[in-house]
């Protein structure tokens, strides 16, 4: 044997099998991935208009469309919803306490134009709007009340929040034939001032530096009787007081009475220190 030259065994004789030119004869001459993504589904049209075309095609009735409709709005507005709250909390985030500035007999407050000045650039910047509305209530036991509306608008939804206000009787004449205290008119415009103040800051979340606090009263009891106990201490002169306090008087339990008995009491001692009268 010649060392030299070895014997290694040969290649099989045959077809030598190509796997890829077969697949390739198998499927359509397209690129890899495009040969195995299935197509986009087309988008689906959910108009108003839509679902008209659709309830003709498939020969609904008047109200299985009537249903169809309701359906597609309230997934809407559940939608617009859920884009408020999520804006309205990153909002938030940039909100900034309003200090009171506003001197009343026992405590200081911030006037809406104050909480206006901070918070509607705030409001405007994340895209929302505000707008106030009111109406005269004819309720037993509210004649002469305003219920005045707060609105936060943006994003397909709006929230809405409102506060009911008393008007402040009028107080007569003096000695001299003047008017104590506000006349009519202004009576109006301060019961609709004070009620978007509050229908603001309860709508928006405002945040106000130095809370009113009061020790003689309980948290239920404040919450209750917040109008009242409010326009007390915003009053402006001792007859402003005196008015506020008998409408809060008036058929209260005996023991609020006390309460607001020496809330007045507190108030007019203060007023006097500060040389009101």
């Amino acid at each position: 044997m010649d060392d030299g030259n070895l014997d290694f065994p040969q290649e099989p004789v045959g077809e030598v099998l190509d796997f890829d030119q077969a697949r390739q004869e198998r499927e359509p001459t397209l690129p890899f991935v495009a040969r195995r993504m299935p197509a986009a589904a087309p988008a689906r049209d959910n108009s108003a208009a839509a679902l008209v075309a659709y309830a003709v095609e498939q020969k609904l009735d008047i109200t299985t469309l009537k249903e169809l409709i309701a359906m597609k709005n309230a997934e809407e507005d559940r939608a617009a919803e859920r884009e408020f709250g999520e804006r309205f909390s990153k909002m938030q985030l940039d909100y900034e306490p309003v200090f009171k500035a506003k001197k009343g007999y026992l405590n200081s407050y911030a006037t809406l134009d104050q909480i206006l000045a901070v918070y509607a650039p705030i409001l405007a910047k994340h895209g929302f709007s505000y707008r106030f509305a009111e109406e005269r209530l004819d309720e037993e036991g509210k004649k002469d009340w305003k219920r005045i509306w707060c609105h936060v608008s943006g994003f397909g939804h709006t929230k809405s929040t409102y506060f009911d206000t008393p008007l402040l009787p009028m107080l007569g004449k003096n000695e001299k034939g003047e008017q104590k205290g506000a006349n009519e008119i202004q009576n109006q415009g301060i019961q609709s001032s004070y009620g978007q103040r509050y229908a603001f800051k309860a709508c928006v979340g405002v945040i106000t530096t130095d809370e009113d606090t009061d020790g003689n009263f309980t948290f239920e009891n404040g919450v209750q009787y917040s109008q009242e106990i409010s326009l007390m201490r915003e009053a402006q002169t001792i007859e402003e007081l005196v008015a506020a306090y008998r409408m809060a008087w008036k058929d209260k339990p005996e023991s609020v009475k006390k309460m607001l008995y020496q809330i007045r009491v507190d108030l007019e001692k203060k007023f006097k220190t500060q040389g009101a009268s």
